[in-house]
């Protein structure tokens, strides 16, 4: 009978099974006529959204294919354990990046984020083995990029060299010559870093901020502190020649200064160029603000704005930087065979000269040659060796202040080597879309064996070729390899991502839930918002009551931190999300800042009591409220009641009140409790000397709290009883009382009694 019953619902045994590598356990199923596939891949797989694998698994082609009585089994712990891994890789790369790897280990960290989306991409397709060692592979290097940039880290004392190339020197400031710096040396506080001809390098400081110097330039580390306490951190550079870029991670808690002599700088961009001349100092801003203030003028210098001044003299108001020119040859995507390559761009009629920079990178941080004051609209320049190489040109105004640089151009310089070479049409490590296709097309060496994540591509005679790919939601990563017949490969990565509009989300990076709209209550004027939305989406933060805005950018995981500043007691904010495709969405939040600590209010209790059993009832307005680290509940007019046992002697209670900003209230209770009655210690008798006429008798008495100042004595004298009170002698600790003398003297019995009405009779008679 009992087995029936239990067949009537779903009979479900484990069993051993070769098939599935990551973890031999899966759940085996009867079906009957409850049987739900939905409900079975929620409790089984943790998501009902997986049900079509419960079919894949079964080799059934759909829902109509399952039938009563047939077995069905679901490999539940190896799609456990794929989810757990790539939960554990997502925590990982976290880690990392909030160590600084993107800076200081960005190849690890780029391994690991590819396994990552790789494993996501596994997952969904149902590749759950796969899905699992891809999230390990992910875990291992983001853990190789958090050690070393951890070691890195421990190893800065104020600032650290995290690229270079060329001759860098540094020189201490009790120093009279000049040592050779190399990569990830220390750079302390009055340090001096210089670069010397066709040289740069790259200078990175605790908060993760960064200045590059370009070539011949020289910069004194001032000061570069920070505050394990607050966590803010304090760093200052002066540029004593030369040109330099800035690149900073800007907070309310970290503050970064140019030093610019009788000037006052309050830095809010990211993204900056400062140059020193003999007689003035420049600056070009591409990001934000920059406040400058000299002799009791303020000017502000705005995005694409810049400002000269003079030393010991008032800015310029901001001066609108020039656009670049449009570039001309050689032509994007182009092929040649010489290394002598002549750079050529349109002439931009407002422009007084140029900056040509080529790299051997799309983002340029392998920077081969940068060539400055360039008056025509051309320029040659032998580049030595074969390869790909990218190149831009900005404009400068006649004040020598720099503007953004153009777009990029690729070409692929072949000097008659026969190596192979990748050259894209869309010259972009990341390259963003919201169509569910990609069209990815190029050159490469003709006759050469080109496949794209491991398939091959039909090449054209003259090299070309285009390949439609369908993309995922979300990051899809490329890998393009070009062989020729001695072997020799070239090998081009590149990210694409998929937007649409079901990722335009906030996510709480801490918890992984979604983020709502709603009201915000905090008692910091500060509070620091740490979200997750489509990566490298911008982020615009407006003060709906002051109509100021802060910007943020999302990093590669889609993460990115922005801080809501309150003004007043109620803060209103729009944050708006911008895709790199144009999608768009707008979060409102309203923060309240609340600075008064939650109340407790107790109802009337003895702090001295003789029974185990006590009761605190109150009232507090908080939305926490513990006694003890315990966790007690309020009623729903704010009352508390808590029952507890005393221990013999003192207990100590503290009570916690916090309320939803975090303010906390702390207050602690003494009870004293006590049951049992003075103990007896000694009793003595003592006789008369001399004409005296009365004796003494006198009662040792011990408590743990407090005896009461008399005690109640019965004693005879000649066979007669009579009742009298002793004093107790606190200097002497004992109970005295003064009786006539008697040959027949004696103590019957003695009351002892404490403060707690805790009494015991003594009985001395025998």
């Amino acid at each position: 009978m009992k087995f029936s019953i239990i067949r009537s619902f779903l009979f479900i045994v484990f069993f051993s099974s070769s098939a599935f590598a990551q973890s031999k356990d899966a759940v085996k199923i009867i079906v009957d006529k409850n049987f739900d596939i939905q409900r079975a891949a929620e409790t089984y797989l943790g998501n009902r959204n997986l049900w079509t694998y419960i079919l894949k698994a079964n080799h059934l082609s759909g829902i109509e294919d399952i039938k009563n009585g047939m077995t069905i089994t679901i490999p539940a712990n190896k799609v456990k354990n794929a989810y757990t891994e790539i939960s554990n890789a997502k925590k990982s790369i976290k880690d990392a990046l909030e160590m600084g790897a993107k800076i200081l280990a960005e190849d690890l960290l780029n391994e690991a984020e590819t396994y990552y989306t790789k494993s996501i991409s596994e997952a969904s397709n149902f590749d759950f083995e796969s899905s699992f060692s891809s999230a390990k592979k992910s875990i291992v290097f983001s853990k190789r990029a958090y050690n070393q940039t951890k070691e890195i880290r421990e190893k800065t004392v104020d600032a650290i060299v995290s690229y270079k190339k060329g001759t860098l020197q540094k020189r201490i400031s009790s120093a009279l010559s000049w040592i050779p710096a190399e990569l990830y040396d220390n750079l302390r506080e009055k340090d001096i870093a210089r670069t010397l001809s066709q040289s740069n390098a790259q200078i990175t400081f605790y908060d993760l901020s960064q200045i590059k110097l370009n070539e011949n330039s020289q910069a004194v580390i001032q000061s570069s502190r920070y505050d394990p306490l607050t966590k803010k951190s304090n760093s200052k550079v002066k540029l004593e020649k030369g040109d330099a870029y800035a690149l900073l991670q800007n907070s309310p808690r970290k503050k970064f200064v140019v030093d610019i002599p009788g000037v006052k700088t309050k830095i809010n961009s990211k993204y900056f160029w400062v140059e020193k001349g003999k007689s003035d100092t420049k600056l070009a801003n591409y990001n934000g603000e920059i406040e400058l203030e000299a002799k009791n003028q303020n000017i502000i210098v705005g995005k694409n704005q810049g400002s000269v001044i003079p030393d010991g003299g008032v800015p310029s108001q901001p001066i609108d930087l020039i656009q670049p020119p449009v570039l001309s040859s050689p032509p994007n995507l182009s092929l040649t065979n010489e290394l002598n390559i002549s750079f050529g761009w349109i002439k931009n009629t407002s422009a007084k000269s140029y900056w040509l920079e080529i790299a051997k990178d799309l983002e340029f941080k392998s920077v081969i040659n940068l060539v400055k004051n360039i008056s025509d609209e051309q320029t040659k320049i032998n580049l030595r060796e074969p390869g790909i190489y990218y190149w831009h040109v900005c404009s400068l105004d006649e004040k020598g202040l720099p503007g953004n640089f153009s777009e990029t151009f690729a070409f692929a310089a072949v000097g008659g080597s026969g190596k192979p070479f990748i050259l894209l049409n869309d010259a972009k490590d990341i390259i963003f879309t919201n169509q569910s296709q990609y069209t990815l097309s190029g050159k490469t060496l003709s006759g050469s064996n080109l496949t794209i994540n491991g398939k091959s591509v039909d090449v054209a005679s003259d090299g070309s070729f285009n390949v439609v790919r369908n993309l995922n939601e979300g990051k899809n990563l490329v890998k393009i390899v070009s062989e020729n017949l001695k072997s020799e490969v070239s090998v081009v990565k590149r990210v694409i991502f998929h937007e649409t509009d079901n990722q335009l989300k906030l996510i709480n990076y801490t918890t992984d839930s979604e983020f709502a709209e709603g009201t915000i209550i905090t008692n910091s004027k500060f509070y620091k918002l740490n979200l997750r939305t489509i990566p490298f989406a911008n982020i615009n933060l407006i003060n709906a009551v002051t109509g100021t805005n802060s910007q943020a950018y999302a990093d590669s995981t889609g993460y990115f931190s922005i801080t809501l500043e309150s003004e007043s007691s109620v803060s209103k904010f729009d944050l708006v999300i911008t895709t790199q495709t144009g999608l768009s969405n707008k979060f409102y939040f309203e923060v309240i800042l609340d600075t008064q600590p939650p109340g407790i209010q107790f109802d009337d209790f003895s702090k001295n009591v003789n029974s185990p059993n006590f009761l605190f009832t109150g009232k507090s307005d908080a939305n926490l409220f513990s006694i003890n680290n315990e966790q007690v509940l309020l009623a729903d007019d704010s009352t508390f009641r808590y029952e507890t046992l005393l221990k013999q002697g003192l207990n100590i209670f503290e009570f916690k009140a916090e309320d939803e900003a975090g303010n906390q209230t702390i207050r602690k209770e003494s009870i004293f409790f006590d049951n049992i009655p003075p103990l007896l210690i000694d009793k003595i008798i003592i006789k008369p000397k001399g004409k005296n006429k009365t004796a003494l008798i006198k009662i040792k008495a011990y408590d743990d709290s407090q005896l009461k100042k008399f005690a109640s004595v019965v004693y005879s004298i000649n066979d007669k009883t009579q009742k009298d009170f002793a004093r107790l002698n606190e200097d002497s600790g004992w109970y005295e009382l003064e009786v006539i003398d008697s040959q027949y003297l004696n103590i019957i019995s003695v009351e002892l009694e404490d403060y707690f009405s805790n009494k015991f009779l003594y009985d001395l008679s025998r």
